[in-house]
């Protein structure tokens, strides 16, 4: 009985919590070729992780009768005193996994796209009472490429005007924005129409959106409307046309910022001769998050039933 004690006396050095889970399965299936199936590894793997157990308990562990394997006295002992505390590991990290750390996501969002977007993902979430807390954050993506906030996991989701395609991502249209000319309500020279010649005589604002969809906004705009006299150039909407409000200057800004702010900033909108084409954005995110219950729910939430009418998968 001392024997079986001292074997089982802690070693200097540690041991793999794989090969435990290993012995467990040997333990309950009494056999290698079936513990290979289960776990999804080769018969030889799992005989590699017997040999170093037997050396790490010092003693044989279970006995080949026929095609079965019985376990020594040790190994039931062993069994025995590592049950509760596997189970209780296992729970555990279910739980961390599903519920504590992956409750909480960064969504990598311009302040545009997260006024645009965001608040009616929250306010669903909230409607369900989901345990999943967002995060959000910005960082100009010409220095930040989508790949790379993916791969580096600086965000669980990206919203952007570029997609981006992998073995291990997901990109998917989220939004079509049409896009519209605008300029202050009190303009002194232009009514409801912006004609070429208006463009010509008046100033205007530079989308500065270094971007492939804001880029080619850009092009089609400086196709129909060449030699435009800038006055100013930002990359952010919001400042854009709160110049064009206290400005006679022109700029061309996304139709739905324009139906939620265009009494706030006093602008109007100006009928064009053209149909600009309008710019697609995309939520990208890897595969592998899709494991993860509430990222699945938050996924759901943004495509069936926030956006569910023009949301469609392009991957």
């Amino acid at each position: 009985m001392k024997n079986t004690h001292r074997n089982l006396s802690p070693k200097s050095k540690g041991i793999d919590f794989n090969l435990l889970v290993i012995f467990e399965a040997v333990f309950l299936h009494k056999s290698v070729t079936k513990t290979a199936l289960i776990l999804n590894v080769t018969p030889s793997a799992i005989s590699q992780s017997l040999s170093k157990l037997r050396l790490y308990f010092s003693d044989p562990l279970f006995v080949r009768e026929g095609n079965t394997l019985f376990a020594t006295t040790v190994a039931e002992n062993i069994y025995d005193r590592l049950k509760d505390g596997l189970s209780h590991v296992r729970q555990s990290l279910d739980y961390i996994s599903d519920v504590s750390l992956q409750s909480s996501f960064i969504i990598h969002a311009s302040p545009y796209l997260g006024v645009r977007l965001l608040p009616e993902i929250c306010a669903e979430i909230e409607n369900r009472d989901l345990n999943i807390n967002i995060s959000n954050n910005y960082n100009d993506t010409k220095e930040n490429n989508i790949e790379n906030i993916l791969l580096q996991k600086k965000a669980d989701i990206i919203f952007d005007v570029k997609p981006f395609y992998s073995f291990s991502t997901v990109s998917e249209i989220l939004l079509i924005e049409d896009v519209i000319a605008v300029c202050a309500k009190n303009h002194p020279r232009l009514d409801s129409k912006l004609t070429k010649e208006d463009i010509l005589a008046e100033k205007s604002i530079f989308s500065s959106i270094a971007h492939n969809g804001g880029l080619k906004v850009q092009s089609d705009i400086d196709d129909y409307f060449p030699n435009r006299k800038f006055i100013f150039s930002s990359n952010s909407i919001i400042t854009n046309i709160a110049i064009a409000e206290k400005t006679s200057a022109i700029s061309f800004i996304p139709k739905s910022f324009f139906d939620k702010f265009s009494d706030s900033f006093n602008i109007k909108m100006l009928e064009l001769d053209i149909t600009l084409e309008p710019v697609k954005i995309y939520m990208s995110y890897n595969k592998i998050s899709l494991k993860n219950r509430n990222f699945n729910s938050l996924i759901n939430i943004i495509k069936e039933h926030v956006f569910p009418s023009i949301v469609h998968p392009t991957q």
